[in-house]
């Protein structure tokens, strides 16, 4: 690894780079000092505790970290966290020329082209083949596999992952990011809520009495998983959408049980299937995004069929690619993806006068800012609305805010004093009831509406826009004119850099 003086001295990237491995990714990670190496630490809490103590330190400015040495396992068998919690490290990851600024990120993602699907390759051989363990001879305490907190059920191998699975009726695949969690030394458990994909396509082959085919894949390169992360229509093949996105397929290797695609440079990769009358298992606690724990464990959460585990491919010094969660303000995995998308799903509503759109860092997309022109009455609650009931506000779009085109939504302190100068409680707050949520969210799980199934929760929209009918009167703000900024950061520039 290189030297701090060397770590310090970060190179500028002038373009995106594909990474076809985890292990490209962290070499870059390295040249560009953005890579910590953190030895000895214990897979049982130190790991997932040492993590959140750097996030909450550093958040934006903190370094991907790569736990080696883990106590119990020998030098080589890794743990990487933090790896694209980063607005730097998730727009690498994402093709895109890497960025530290939100605005550019945010932009760069809404206007990331929809590439041509490219089908994956299959080879005839993988890193991921170095080393294979079949049926008995497995067990899945080989991998120092986390458990990251302290209220949690277990160890879970899977956090950032990418979960393949394909449907018994079409053959469509899907791959996507299930949390695993270790039952037993060749048994898993997948957290997959109804109407997710991979829940979908194992109960079409229950249907039909027949095992479901699974591969979960806990170390890859770090655009497979940020694939899996989106939330692609049910005939969309992830695989084929990386390809696209990198301009070339992604070589995959055909697990020899199930025949599914298995990335050829993945770290760890766990085949298997799901049978119908698998043994049921308790699931969690997991501490998940919103801050709380969930799980089995938690009130009226199902327990779920245990994943018989029967073939295992690892590479030598393998690498789990670990995903631990936080209270927020949570890193940017998921608003990443999330803010973009809603702001081209407004654009393609043909509702004028969007400005920017944000997801403020209080939990991967709970908290949604617009910024607009108003050009008719009524303007801004449209926009609002549409936001909070659009596909990707519905599920946890809990606080919709509009604001002005003044106001710069990437400014937390400004968004907010807009909620306090220009939103009218009386007239300007909006609740909307019945709304769809999720078992993630605490209050779902209200005693007096989960027994009879109502996961429903409310919904606030803030208008903070000047009030439409006489926002030509309303008061100037004491904020620097443009002109004058500009003025004075060109003739005081070097004194005034010097001085702060």
């Amino acid at each position: 690894m290189k030297t701090v003086e060397a770590k310090e001295q970060q190179k500028d990237v002038a373009q995106s780079q594909v990474f076809r491995s985890l292990r490209d990714f962290l070499e870059f990670l390295d040249e560009q000092g953005q890579l910590r190496i953190i030895k000895g630490a214990d897979w049982n809490l130190e790991l997932g505790g040492l993590t959140e103590l750097v996030w909450r330190k550093k958040l934006e400015d903190s370094p991907a970290l790569l736990f080696d040495e883990i106590k119990g396992y020998p030098p080589g068998f890794r743990v990487l966290t933090l790896g694209v919690a980063t607005t730097y490290r998730y727009t690498a990851a994402s093709h895109l020329r890497p960025t530290k600024d939100r605005r550019q990120a945010i932009t760069a993602l809404r206007d990331q082209v929809a590439p041509v699907a490219i089908p994956p390759r299959v080879v005839s051989s993988g890193p991921v083949l170095e080393n294979v363990v079949e049926k008995e001879k497995i067990d899945l305490a080989t991998f120092p596999a986390p458990k990251y907190k302290e209220g949690e059920g277990g160890r879970f191998i899977g956090t950032g992952d990418v979960v393949i699975t394909r449907d018994a009726d079409t053959g469509l695949l899907n791959a996507g990011t299930y949390r695993v969690q270790i039952q037993g030394p060749n048994k898993v458990s997948a957290h997959m809520a109804p109407g997710r994909h991979g829940r979908i396509h194992v109960e079409s082959f229950h249907r039909k009495g027949k095992p479901a085919p699974i591969v979960i894949s806990v170390g890859q390169s770090p655009d497979l998983f940020l694939a899996a992360c989106e939330r692609f229509g049910k005939d969309v093949d992830e695989l084929e959408m990386v390809g696209g996105r990198r301009g070339e397929p992604v070589d995959v290797v055909l697990g020899e049980l199930t025949r599914l695609p298995i990335p050829a440079t993945a770290e760890i990769v766990l085949e298997g299937f799901i049978y119908p009358d698998a043994e049921k298992v308790n699931e969690g606690p997991f501490g998940e995004f919103m801050g709380y724990y969930a799980g089995a464990h938690e009130q009226g959460h199902p327990e779920v069929s245990a994943i018989n585990i029967e073939r295992v491919y690892y590479r030598s010094e393998p690498i789990i690619f670990g995903l631990p969660h936080h209270r927020p303000p949570q890193d940017v995995v998921l608003e990443y993806r999330l803010a973009p998308r809603l702001w081209k799903e407004l654009l393609d509503a043909g509702i004028p006068g969007i400005h920017e759109v944000n997801s403020l860092p209080f939990g991967s997309g709970m908290v949604n800012v617009i910024s607009m022109r108003t050009q008719y009455a009524g303007h801004s609650t449209q926009v609002a609305m549409h936001a909070a009931s659009s596909q990707t506000g519905y599920l946890l779009g809990h606080i919709t805010i509009v604001v002005d085109e003044d106001v710069d939504v990437y400014d937390q302190d400004m968004v907010f004093w807009a909620v306090l100068t220009r939103c009218d409680p009386s007239r300007h707050l909006h609740v909307i009831n019945n709304m769809v949520s999720f078992t993630l969210d605490p209050l779902t799980h209200d005693p007096l509406k989960y027994p009879v199934g109502d996961t429903t929760r409310a919904r606030l929209v803030i208008d903070a826009t000047k009030p439409f009918h006489w926002k030509n009167r309303f008061p100037r703000t004491t904020d620097l004119r443009s002109e004058l900024k500009e003025q004075l950061l060109k003739k005081w520039e070097r004194d005034l850099f010097r001085i702060l």
